[in-house]
């Protein structure tokens, strides 16, 4: 079953990627050539809305001789389950798309301006434009919708000090070996008031997370570790110590 469900999501968005693809590209490039190939763009990060109508999902393209230097430019695309013509969500170099659990809203990462951070954006996927969710000093890494909707869980590393800043001015911009390291920490916000509180205080970095069913409690990966942090008493648990943990998953 697993397969078959699989195969049928590469099969809509293969279609999507067809028909959302210029008629005059396909007509002209008949011979697969390196030219060619290097155009191609790339689907990726399929994400099935909770009702199984639709899939979000973001298209790589590589950037034309026109386009300022940088990687594959990232968009966000909508396509029906079902099969038929996908529509962008999104007109900026958006990615990362992850569904509400009551698939009213898609949050997504993205930069809004051209000095922008990337921050988690919310859009309501029927209508409307996006807004952003955070304004987090550094880059947003990574995020995860809470079971009930209400918070998201999200990362990003220690921004730079004052002083750091100063110095990569002064063009002082060099590394110390294991002085002021950045770590990257674990946070949440809540979705309708937008308040965010920090929910690793250690300085260990997160390396992977997740919440537990009843959205009470998050899982971490810190410093390789798994730790278990109750979000009503702030209390937090270890419970590995070797260093060697990944992937943490609570049972549903």
């Amino acid at each position: 079953m697993a397969y078959m469900k699989h195969s049928r999501l590469a099969a809509i968005l293969a279609a999507a990627f067809i028909v959302s693809a210029p008629t005059a590209a396909r007509q002209t490039q008949k011979v697969l050539t390196p030219e060619a190939i290097i155009t191609i763009a790339q689907v990726a990060d399929a994400q099935m809305s909770p009702d199984g109508t639709q899939v979000a999902y973001q298209v790589s393209r590589p950037r034309g001789e026109s386009d300022p230097p940088g990687g594959a430019r990232a968009e966000l695309w909508l396509v029906p389950a079902a099969g038929g013509e996908a529509r962008r969500l999104t007109q900026e170099e958006d990615r990362a798309p992850r569904w509400s659990p009551d698939g009213r809203t898609i949050a997504f990462l993205g930069r809004r301006g051209k000095d922008a951070l990337t921050q988690i954006h919310l859009i309501n996927p029927a209508a409307g434009e996006a807004r952003p969710l955070t304004t987090a000093p550094a880059p947003v890494t990574s995020f995860k919708w809470s079971p009930d909707g209400r918070s998201i869980a999200f990362t990003y590393a220690d921004s730079k000090t004052d002083d750091e800043k100063k110095g990569d001015t002064a063009g002082r911009d060099w590394t110390v070996h294991d002085r002021n390291y950045k770590h990257t920490r674990l946070y949440r916000i809540d979705v309708a008031g937008a308040t965010t509180s920090l929910v690793t205080q250690a300085d260990k970095t997160v390396h992977d997370y997740d919440w537990s069913p009843d959205s009470a409690q998050l899982a971490a990966i810190l410093n390789g570790n798994l730790w278990v942090i109750d979000l009503n008493t702030r209390l937090s648990q270890q419970i590995t110590g070797d260093g060697q943990t990944t992937n943490p998953t609570w049972v549903r």
